[in-house]
């Protein structure tokens, strides 16, 4: 049985009445400079569909230098937020007509760069790095020397180039204000300092408070630092849980405890509500417990949670439009920015006035 042809763009010329470059210009989507009347682009477009014209990726690849590929690192596919993120990132990248293929490495700083030197085949126009991790930052300061576009998603403020993350000061802010209009002045901290993001909110906790004359107790910062943070380990969650159980409850045996527990996570805060039904108190009765991210369980918990809300769509959308915006204008110096997305202060019901 032999085997159909393709049907190329001189059939369609043929079939529709027209030129091969009006063909060619309608196919792809040319208009800056071209005039060509609607009711010939329709004719076009209905013609091709249905000598069922298929366009030749590789022959397009070559004439534009472009693959409308572009590639993703997920550095901690594990963890709630950037398994997210690697959803909306497809999702985005599917909304404006290009390929994502998202790869994953583990927590080990020579799997980052195994990752970051597939991408620099010539299949991909550009990528994204996905999250963060204690030794990703010296694979991150090479990317410099890459050849290719790239966006950091999610990464510590120190990462080099183009970068989309949350407003993590805005955060902070938003969740303290809230806090202090309640009247709390005793607030106590919870997070592990291995862990990527929670060194960074601490600061912006303390400078928040000392700004404001708060005084913060040592015994107030409960660094969860036996648990270091790896992306691998997939029972995070749960260790984090039980951790913040302990923390919470030496935390409210002090003599002078606090009013308030603020948590660089959710998975923190769940635990921490735990520790204080185990003590026979109550949230918020006898402590306000917040947190940041806004992950799925902090809404099916009793009480539901007050967080912060991570925007992952936001973020996800930004990143994919800065990439091929770095794609389309490599050499454009307005691009090489930082995007801040603005969290979202979830107010529930773990949080009351003292």
């Amino acid at each position: 049985m032999s085997r159909k042809a393709a049907v190329g763009i001189r059939e369609i010329a043929q079939e529709a009445g027209v030129s091969i470059s009006t063909v060619s210009k309608v196919l792809n989507n040319r208009r800056v400079g071209v005039r060509i009347g609607r009711e010939t682009r329709q004719r076009v477009t209905e013609v091709s569909q249905r000598l069922g014209y298929q366009p030749n990726p590789f022959a397009s690849a070559l004439r534009s230098n472009r693959t409308g590929i572009i590639g993703a690192v997920n550095l901690n596919p594990g963890g709630w937020f950037m398994g997210r993120m690697g959803v909306e990132v497809q999702l985005a990248a599917q909304k404006r007509g290009v390929e994502l293929f998202v790869g994953t490495a583990t927590g080990r700083s020579e799997n980052v760069e195994a990752q970051l030197s597939i991408l620099q085949g010539q299949l991909f126009d550009g990528f994204l790095l996905l999250g963060d991790m204690p030794n990703y930052q010296d694979a991150a300061r090479k990317l410099t020397n890459l050849d290719k576009p790239y966006v950091s998603v999610a990464a510590g403020v120190d990462v080099p180039g183009p970068m989309v993350h949350t407003d993590e000061a805005l955060g902070i802010k938003q969740i303290l204000d809230y806090l202090v209009s309640l009247g709390h002045r005793k607030i106590a901290f919870m997070g592990s300092l291995a862990w990527p993001l929670a060194p960074e909110r601490f600061q912006l906790f303390q400078a928040y408070l000392n700004a404001r004359g708060l005084c913060i107790p040592d015994a107030y910062v409960s660094a969860v630092d036996n648990f270091p943070y790896q992306p691998t380990e997939f029972d995070a969650l749960e260790r984090m849980h039980q951790v913040a159980i302990q923390h919470t409850q030496s935390l409210l045996q002090q003599p002078n405890p606090p009013t308030a527990i603020f948590c660089a996570a959710d998975a923190f805060a769940l635990g921490a509500l735990k520790g204080v039904m185990q003590m026979g108190l109550s949230v918020p009765q006898d402590v306000s417990v917040t947190s940041f991210d806004g992950t799925d369980g902090t809404f099916a918990c009793q009480p539901e949670l007050t967080t912060l809300r991570r925007p992952i769509k936001k973020v996800a959308a930004d990143a994919i439009d800065l990439l091929l915006a770095l794609i389309d204008s490599p050499d454009d110096p307005t691009l090489q920015k930082r995007i801040l997305v603005e969290p979202e202060l979830i107010v529930r019901d773990s949080c009351a006035s003292v």
